[in-house]
C-alpha cells in the first residue's frame, strides 16, 4: 500500500471514531439540575430513551428529536419526568416534571418549597402570558429566566369531572432557550 493510502484510511477511521464518541455522548444541561433532576445527563436516573420518527414515502425514518422518560412508580402514576433533545447538537429542550400530591395542604407546601428552591438557584422571576381564561384548572404559575433556558411552575386543581383520577397536580417545566408565552411579552415591552 502507498502512503498516501494509509493516510487516508487513518482519515477515515480518525473520522468514524469522532462520530461514534458524538453518538454516545449524553445530552447535558444545568436545567436538568436547576428542576431538581438527578443529571446532569439525560440518561441519568435511570431514564429510558429514545428517538422521535417521521414517516414519508420512503418508510420510517428518525427524526433529530428524541425522549427520555423517567422510571414509572406505580404507586405514584401521575409523578413523571420526561426529557426531549436534539440527538444531532445534544442540547436538552424541554424538561417535563409532574407531581401529584395526595391533598391540599401537601400541594401548597411543595409548591411553595419548590419557588423558592428555584429562586435559590439563581432564577429572576420574570413575566410571561397569564394561561387563557379557559383553563380553569390552573390555579397559579411562575417562571424564572436563567442564563440560556426559562423554568416554568404550575400548580393545577381539578374539580368535578376532571377530578375522577387526581384533583392537585403541580408541573415543572424547563424550556431551552426560552418560554414561548414569555418571548412574546418581552417583545410587546420592547
Amino acid at each position: 500500500m502507498r502512503r498516501s493510502d494509509w493516510i487516508a484510511g487513518g482519515i477515515v477511521l480518525i473520522g468514524l471514531s469522532g462520530l461514534l464518541v458524538w453518538l454516545a455522548s449524553t445530552p447535558r444541561s444545568p436545567m436538568l439540575r436547576t428542576m431538581g433532576l438527578p443529571g446532569p445527563s439525560g440518561y441519568a436516573g435511570n431514564r429510558r430513551c429514545g428517538a422521535w420518527y417521521t414517516q414519508t414515502r420512503w418508510g420510517w425514518i428518525p427524526s433529530r428529536k428524541a425522549t427520555c422518560d423517567g422510571p414509572a412508580d406505580a404507586s405514584r402514576p401521575h409523578d413523571r419526568q420526561q426529557i426531549e433533545y436534539d440527538e444531532l447538537t445534544r442540547r436538552v429542550s424541554r424538561v417535563q416534571v409532574t407531581i401529584a400530591p395526595p391533598d391540599s395542604a401537601t400541594w401548597r407546601f411543595q409548591f411553595d418549597s419548590i419557588a423558592g428552591e428555584i429562586s435559590r438557584r439563581g432564577g429572576s422571576p420574570i413575566l410571561c402570558e397569564l394561561p387563557h381564561s379557559s383553563l380553569t384548572h390552573i390555579r397559579e404559575t411562575r417562571t424564572w429566566r436563567f442564563d440560556g433556558y426559562d423554568v416554568r411552575l404550575l400548580a393545577y386543581r381539578f374539580t368535578g369531572n376532571h377530578a375522577r383520577t387526581l384533583e392537585w397536580l403541580l408541573q415543572l417545566d424547563g424550556f431551552a432557550p426560552r418560554a414561548g408565552e414569555c418571548e412574546r411579552i418581552a417583545r410587546l415591552h420592547n
